[in-house]
């Protein structure tokens, strides 16, 4: 491994230079990981990594994440809407290792698990909460949706310009018997067939479950009197998360399930003010060490200054972190997100005053369950009353 410093003091705040690290991963190929102490990051990268190239696209990462090209966001700070972060919490010992060890966890590859046991248990039980939780309160329309998006369709939503570093992209061998029966042989050097042969990309792996309800409405005309239309869905999403991958909090491979509105701006609020009721529901049930705060995506660098400010500004993500005690972070477990008429004018969809409004919360069911697990632990019989008898209404908990 090779080692080089890069400094960061020219940043001005601390959004920023956080911004700078979550960023790193992407920087450059031959950077394998990177640590940092306070204004200086520690790089390590691979042992014929050319020094000069990974500093030129560190300089062009520090250019874009200190642009203020569309205000200045470093005085727009994330705001505390609930601060649950003096519950103590029944464990606080990491379980990660204890999972793997069970069965519960069995990695597949990096940041892609296989469940069973008492993680599959609690995950499985965030799912039914949330579709029945979407059924009674909603009545929304329950949707399955393939994995694969059509690139066209993706373009149009606009993911290419805010989330380019996640999207995983689906492709093929070249429909030819050449290639096919050259790659069939046991004997072949498959990595050079398929760098050499692959067919162009159709389709994007999707990122997020509600992705497809879009474009599937495009054109439609909403009745507001029947509005908002309310739809439920869960699927498993996919983002590349590269060394950024952490335990069971940051994965390339996740389930998100989703309840997404459609409607006026008065209706979308509503019901968004309706569904953040499960929230509270969780947090004086499970009793969870637990903060609510504004919050922004991790948008691309390019883009990031300018979707910063609208998203800040406009208080249109908040986030609903959870306490994993035995490192003392906290992970986004589930996050509402108003989208405004962001999508409906990328897939004209309108009510008769114009575009309509769309807004979704989102749970990541992984990392509610990992977050759940780490402050209860594994052994269901040292959980409070609450928390067994809550989650055993849904699933067996001693399975």
């Amino acid at each position: 491994m090779k080692q080089l410093s890069y400094c960061i003091s020219e940043l001005t705040s601390e959004q920023d230079k956080s911004f700078f690290m979550e960023m790193i991963p992407y920087v450059s190929e031959q950077v394998v990981s990177a640590q940092r102490m306070v204004d200086v990051i520690i790089i390590e990268c691979v042992e014929n990594s050319r020094q000069e190239e990974v500093l030129r696209k560190l300089d062009l990462l520090k250019e874009l994440s200190g642009s203020k090209s569309i205000g200045n966001t470093d005085n727009i700070t994330t705001k505390i809407i609930l601060d649950k972060r003096d519950v103590e919490t029944i464990n606080n010992s990491p379980i990660m290792d204890l999972l793997i060890e069970s069965g519960s966890a069995v990695e597949v590859d990096k940041g892609m698990y296989g469940y069973s046991g008492i993680f599959l248990n609690v995950l499985n039980y965030f799912y039914l909460k949330v579709k029945e939780f979407s059924k009674q309160v909603f009545k929304a329309n329950e949707f399955k949706f393939p994995i694969l998006f059509p690139i066209k369709s993706f373009e149009q939503g606009g993911y290419f310009e805010t989330f380019p570093h996640h999207i995983m992209f689906q492709t093929i061998l070249k429909s030819d018997i050449e290639v096919l029966n050259e790659f069939s042989k046991e004997k072949a050097d498959k990595e050079k067939i398929l760098l050499n042969n692959m067919s162009r990309a159709r389709h994007v792996i999707k990122n997020a479950a509600c992705g497809p309800i879009y474009p599937s409405l495009e054109g439609k005309k909403i009745d507001v009197d029947e509005a908002p239309l309310v739809y439920f869905v869960m699927d498993k999403c996919f983002r590349e998360e590269a060394s950024n991958v952490f335990e069971l909090a940051r994965l390339n491979e996740f389930s998100m399930a989703e309840i997404v509105f459609l409607g006026t701006d008065a209706q979308v609020r509503n019901g968004i003010g309706q569904a953040r009721q499960l929230w509270d529901f969780w947090l004086e049930c499970f009793g969870l060490n637990c903060v609510i705060e504004t919050a922004n995506d991790s948008f691309f660098a390019g883009n990031y200054k300018k979707l910063k400010l609208f998203q800040l500004l406009g208080d249109a993500k908040l986030e609903y972190r959870l306490l994993l005690p035995h490192n003392s972070n906290y992970i986004a477990s589930s996050s509402i997100n108003f989208h405004r008429t962001h999508f409906s004018k990328k897939y004209n969809i309108t009510t008769h005053e114009g575009y309509c409004q769309t807004a979704c919360i989102a749970f990541g069911l992984e990392r509610l369950a990992y977050a759940f697990l780490c402050q209860k632990g594994i052994n269901p019989e040292a959980w409070d009353e609450g928390s067994k008898n809550e989650i055993g209404k849904y699933v067996d908990i001693h399975n």
